[in-house]
Parts: structure tokens; sequence; C-alpha cells
């Protein structure tokens, strides 16, 4: 098998294993083909990896100067699953699978929100709207002394209901639980109806 090949096969395989594995909802997606090593390092300055990119848009679908990338490592098990550029304020992740502009302005459509973008396709493609975080406090931006990120203004939150999906090691990880309660008070202070699903301790679910 060549390099091509295999790297095709390794992207394929994760994405069938996240419930995202048909082809026309790849091409929704737009995730890119897999990067080689060197371009992984060019991209990411991550050494001994492959990767692929996932690009972010905004509610009309319109893609924004925001990519984070699904590593791969060759070597290095401690490596990151996923990083996105330095310096750069977290965005919200909107799957491009629906009408996000209609979702957005109404009230009545109950709104998820999840850890990785993965995760919030798969659910979009279902049928169920999902927004990703890229990590548990990415709603907020403290580096910029951001109490809460812009993207949150694109939706109305008063009266509405939202449900909080985080993965289940929020059990046992401190910071993951703080997070779930600043996030869970900022939408209810936004005016949000919110309610939390308890995911059971399923180990490995965090790196889908």
């Amino acid at each position: 098998m060549s390099q091509k090949e295999t790297l095709l096969a390794l992207r394929k395989e994760d994405l069938i294993r996240s419930g995202l594995g048909k082809p026309t909802t790849i091409r929704k997606l737009q995730y890119s083909e897999m990067l080689s090593k060197n371009q992984t390092y060019d991209a990411t300055a991550i050494e001994d990896a492959v990767s692929y990119e996932i690009p972010y848009f905004d509610p009309r679908g319109k893609p924004l100067n925001y990519i984070r990338w699904k590593l791969f490592s060759l070597s290095d098990d401690n490596q990151p699953k996923y990083i996105q550029e330095e310096k750069t304020i977290p965005r919200l992740y909107l799957p491009p699978l629906v009408d996000w502009t209609k979702i957005c302005a109404d009230t009545s459509q109950r709104l998820i929100i999840t850890e990785g973008e993965k995760k919030a396709a798969c659910s979009t493609n279902m049928g169920m709207p999902c927004i990703a975080l890229g990590g548990v406090w990415s709603f907020t931006a403290k580096k910029w002394h951001m109490k809460v990120i812009p993207d949150w203004d694109w939706f109305e939150l008063k009266d509405r209901e939202v449900e909080v999906c985080y993965d289940g090691d929020m059990y046992t990880n401190d910071n993951v639980a703080k997070a779930l309660d600043s996030l869970v008070m900022m939408l209810t202070k936004r005016g949000a109806r919110v309610f939390i699903r308890y995911l059971p301790m399923t180990e490995g679910l965090s790196k889908l």
C-alpha cells in the first residue's frame, strides 16, 4: 500500500469510527485530505505526526479564518489529538450540514453543546443540531480577557432549551467539571434553560 493509500485509509477509519463515513457528509464538512508528516509539521510544528484539517464556518456557511487539525501521532502517545494555531481566539464549531441562520434565531429549536467537532457533526447529521467546543473552556477566552467569545452573539438564547453534553471524564476531572459549571452559568445568565446530559464514563470517548 502506498503512503497516500495508507493516509487515506487512516482518515477513513477515523471518520467511520465517528459516524461520519459517508463521502457526501465528508464533502459537506470540507475536512481536508490527509496531510503528510512534513505537511503536518509545516502547518502545526508538531513532529512525527500526520493530520487532516477541520475548517470552521459562520452560521451562513462562510469559512472562518480558523482551522483545527486532527492529529495522528506516529511515535508519541502523549502528543495532543487536536491542535489549532497559537494565539487564536477560540471559535464555535457549527457543522455545515444545516441552515444555522435559522437555528440561531429560532428559540424553539433545542441546541446541543458538546466537546469535539466530529461529535457535533455526527449529532447534527442525525437531525440533532449540535455546537462543538474545541476544548471544555473554549466558550471563553481568558488570555484575551473575554468572559464569553463573540460567537455566542450569533444565537438568541433567551428561553431556549440548551443541552450540554460533555464527556464522561467530567466525573473525575475537576477542570472539566468546573468548565461545565461555568458554561451552564454563562448560558443561564443569557436566559437559556439549560439541561445537562450525563454520559457514562466510557474510556476513549474523548478521543473521537
